[in-house]
């Protein structure tokens, strides 16, 4: 019996790490891993940025040296320490790796993420649709998520004034703690917020050793700046002073696109405009593309059907004294695009 098509996509931000995409694929069934009903299989595939574990994944990885798992997300409380019992192993259908591996080993990246939180990002861009605050902070989790061992991220928010809301760690509690606790209200400081990202990379980035470290802003508004100090042409200078790209990406149809792709075009970043929440996890996700420096794609068989929330994890050389963890990331399967 030939079984249904289904994918899993990311319904992220990312930067740095295993990031999502999917493709349609028969196979033989597998029993439900929660008990349930017999689920007809499909097959889901998985996207790594070369600094996903840092030191200790290499570029280019051989299939043999993968495992994959993957459980339910146990009533829809995005906590993976509530599953972490009832990952399955799953069979690898095909593993490509088309990272950027001539560039050499990474040491992981130090990206600040820099996120707009003024009056306006608490409204909607779709009658009924989560507010620009809400997608956002749901897009930097799934960043966060993402991180390997060897990234760290800063959590920047700004409004009418800048505010550090956790300084560089690559813990993942920290960050989505802060994450959480944005609230919006206020005018709008986008250069000024942009400054601090540049200065606190300055500052309190890794040195490149032994190997390069990616650092990065990614700066996020749905507005025109009106409040700072520092201006677009100064943040320019600055960023290429120090030899960081910002990245920008505009939410919404009240964005002056035109600076914030000046911004990013003369940085080295990359600008995306996205006029949907909807469209805001695409934008994140081909933004970290671009900072881990290409993809590695691995395409396994799953038992979960579309619309179900389920964990996936990577495990490089299990078993062995260089076994590492990759993951886990709360991924959605849904059908494939006709």
């Amino acid at each position: 019996m030939r079984a249904t098509r289904a994918i899993a996509l990311i319904s992220v931000f990312a930067l740095l790490g295993a990031l999502f995409l999917g493709c349609g694929q028969h196979g033989f069934t597998l029993p439900s891993p929660d008990g349930g009903p017999i689920i007809p299989p499909a097959s889901s595939a998985a996207s790594v940025g070369p600094s996903l574990a840092g030191l200790a994944v290499p570029c280019p990885m051989d299939i043999g040296d993968i495992t994959v798992y993957e459980a339910p997300d146990v009533a829809g409380t995005t906590d993976v320490s509530a599953v972490a019992g009832t990952f399955v192993k799953r069979s690898i259908v095909s593993w490509l790796d088309g990272r950027s591996c001539s560039t050499g080993v990474s040491d992981g990246a130090d990206v600040a993420v820099v996120i707009d939180r003024s009056g306006s990002m608490s409204t909607a861009t779709t009658p009924g649709g989560p507010s620009r605050m809400d997608a956002s902070k749901e897009a930097a989790k799934v960043m966060v998520g993402l991180m390997g061992p060897d990234d760290r991220a800063e959590i920047i928010s700004f409004n009418s004034t800048v505010t550090v809301d956790q300084p560089f760690t690559s813990d993942k509690g920290l960050l989505i703690a802060a994450i959480d606790a944005l609230s919006t209200g206020g005018s709008t400081a986008v250069w000024d917020a942009g400054q601090k990202g540049i200065d606190d990379l300055i500052t309190d980035g890794r040195a490149d050793a032994p190997a390069a470290v990616a650092k990065a802003v990614i700066l996020l508004t749905d507005g025109v700046d009106n409040r700072s100090t520092a201006t677009r042409d100064s943040l320019i200078a600055a960023a290429v002073a120090a030899g960081f790209p910002i990245y920008t990406i505009g939410l919404g149809t009240g964005v002056v696109t035109t600076d914030l792709e000046k911004v990013a075009d003369d940085t080295g970043g990359l600008f995306l405009a996205t006029s949907d929440v909807s469209t805001l996890t695409a934008a994140f996700l081909k933004i970290f593309t671009a900072i881990s420096g290409g993809t590695a794609t691995v395409v396994w068989d799953t038992a979960f059907k579309p619309g179900d929330m389920v964990w996936l994890k990577l495990v490089y050389l299990e078993g062995t004294a260089g076994e590492v963890v990759i993951g886990p990331t709360l991924v959605t399967i849904t059908p494939p695009t006709p």
